[in-house]
């Protein structure tokens, strides 16, 4: 997906397909792709991030906090405030 020129749009496809998704794995990774790969592995170690999506936020006094993984939606609304 990450090779595709509208990688958003591929990875929408690929969930909605579900098991009929034609998506395959690339057999060699391309070095410049590898390189992007190794640098956000590289920069989630310096932020402690050990599952993805991870958001970062500061809380109601000001300190940092972060949610790792899918934040359930009442843990949202904590972190991005309400939508209306």
């Amino acid at each position: 997906m990450l090779r595709e020129p509208r990688p958003a749009a591929a990875l929408a496809a690929h969930e909605s397909a579900g098991k009929a998704s034609t998506l395959k794995p690339l057999g060699e990774i391309p070095a410049p792709l590898q390189r992007h790969l190794d640098d956000n592995l590289e920069w989630m170690s310096e932020l402690d991030a050990m599952a993805m999506p991870a958001i970062f936020y500061r809380d109601t006094q000001g300190r940092l906090q972060q949610q790792q993984g899918a934040a359930r939606p009442h843990a949202l609304t904590e972190i991005l405030g309400r939508a209306d």
